[in-house]
């Protein structure tokens, strides 16, 4: 079952208050041990059960064999043409976007989504930015070359990266995108009370798991350079992700285009009818982004139920 909106940044909340208490402790006797603690917590995505439409879509789907550094990254394809490749965010799975994936099958493209390490199917405990944006190329590799690219959330970042080290798409949508990565690494360090010792230790642990460091993978480093023609989709009231992020990615990417939505939050916002609408007719290339989406607010709750059917339809 998903986790409520205010549960959930409950859990977070506790998670951190928990952390920050250990941290204290260990930062005490050892900043280098107050380090590795907040590294492995930061490096650990949560993973959820897939809802029942979830499954759905994946069993019509039609697995790919994708290995990246000996690792079997779990991912499926649907349909037939150019391929469009989905890129899930921290804690996702590539079947979150089960309403798009048959609006783009039914427009006539060949769909592939994948789970990163740590997340959905694929194995593990703890991942990195640079790994997700290293397998998100390799994936739209092994499709044989992708149209475009849409992303959610720190899925953004990782294709970010990706696009500036050899990932070639024409087209990009990112959904309530991360943009800022070393401001969030820098909040995260406040958070858990790591001391300026510490702290500069935990940059230095994951500059060396990620193989670049933060400032390397920001997006304000790398946007300015990027050439994919980019819609940005954010909600003003996403609680996850600040609205200012989307924003400050729009303005730093070349041509890049904002679309405002509102009352969808961080994750019904990929779901939102308008929102898979204006996604399928960008990845066509068939419209310019309007400002807002006004009706964006109006959300089919029986949407997953309708796409498990249709993907069971697909599969006969």
């Amino acid at each position: 079952m998903a986790t409520a909106p205010a549960e959930k940044s409950t859990n977070v909340r506790n998670q951190m208050s928990t952390l920050r208490g250990v941290v204290s402790v260990a930062d005490r006797l050892s900043p280098r041990v107050a380090a590795r603690v907040a590294l492995k917590t930061f490096l650990t995505p949560p993973r959820a059960a897939r809802p029942d439409a979830e499954v759905a879509l994946l069993a019509v789907g039609e697995p790919l064999t994708v290995l990246v550094d000996r690792k079997a990254i779990a991912t499926w394809t649907w349909g037939e043409g150019p391929a469009v490749q989905l890129v899930h965010g921290w804690g996702g799975r590539g079947s979150q976007f089960g309403a798009l994936v048959p609006a783009l099958v039914n427009a006539g493209f060949r769909v592939v989504a994948h789970d990163a390490p740590a997340h959905g199917d694929t194995p593990g405990q703890v991942t990195t930015l640079g790994e997700m944006a290293r397998i998100a190329r390799a994936v739209a590799d092994v499709a044989g070359g992708v149209e475009a690219v849409v992303a959610h959330s720190f899925g953004a970042a990782a294709t970010t990266v990706a696009l500036a080290h050899g990932l070639a798409a024409r087209r990009a949508v990112y959904v309530a995108p991360v943009y800022r990565i070393r401001a969030a690494v820098d909040r995260f360090a406040d958070a858990a009370g790591l001391s300026p010792r510490a702290a500069g230790l935990f940059v230095e642990g994951l500059t060396a798991a990620a193989h670049a460091s933060p400032d390397a993978l920001d997006g304000v480093a790398l946007a300015p350079r990027q050439t994919a023609a980019l819609t940005v989709v954010h909600d003003v009231g996403d609680r996850e992700v600040a609205f200012t992020e989307g924003e400050g990615l729009a303005a730093a990417w070349p041509g890049a285009r904002l679309v405002e939505t509102s009352g969808l939050g961080h994750r019904r916002i990929l779901a939102a009818p308008d929102v898979v609408e204006l996604i399928r007719d960008v990845v066509l290339g068939q419209t310019v982004a309007p400002a807002r989406l006004d009706e964006a607010a109006r959300i089919d709750r029986d949407l997953l139920d309708r796409d498990g059917r249709r993907a069971r339809a697909l599969a006969r």
